[in-house]
């Protein structure tokens, strides 16, 4: 799908879903991946596929083409508004907290690998705001920190919280 495809486009050799891969069902996914999969939570359960196109119109206005939204269920609504109190609560009191935007509700998942000390660590975070009504994934690689400070919450946190401010 276009996630992977951008998600290959990322690094140019196709190593940056390994590199910062999530497993879900046996198949590691990046940040384009993991920030649907968040949206997923979001939105309630319900898996929606990315489109850019939504409406195609001929000089006369005709409709030429109408996107259908292929929405699936992933899980239940119920589950989906745990973990998002779970992810409001890491924001409001956790690690997150660097992410709080003033009158804005956010949650958030943050991490962290330091894997081997011969490779860089990095740090992550996902996000996600109500009104406005956004999902932000941010990767940080080679952060000129030292290493023990490299914390999802600390520095990708921050990141996301601008972004979702420059969406309001």
């Amino acid at each position: 799908g276009a996630n992977e495809s951008v998600t290959m486009l990322a690094d140019g050799n196709g190593d940056f879903a390994e590199a910062v891969g999530l497993t879900m069902d046996g198949k590691a996914f990046g940040m384009g991946k993991r920030g649907q999969r968040f949206s997923m939570i979001v939105n309630d359960g319900v898996v929606k596929r990315p489109y850019l196109v939504s409406e195609v119109r001929s000089p006369e206005l005709r409709v030429l083409y109408r996107h259908v939204p292929e929405d699936q269920r992933a899980m239940g609504a119920d589950n989906a508004r745990l973990l998002q109190q779970m992810m409001i609560n890491t924001v409001k009191s956790g690690t997150g907290t660097r992410a709080q935007v003033n009158g804005v509700v956010v949650g958030g998942k943050t991490g962290t690998a330091q894997s081997d000390p011969a490779r860089p660590p990095y740090a992550w975070f996902v996000a996600f705001a109500k009104d406005p009504d956004v999902v932000v994934a941010v990767f940080i690689e080679n952060a000129d920190v030292e290493r023990s400070d490299i914390a999802g919450g600390r520095l990708a946190g921050p990141v996301a919280k601008a972004v979702i401010e420059a969406s309001r």
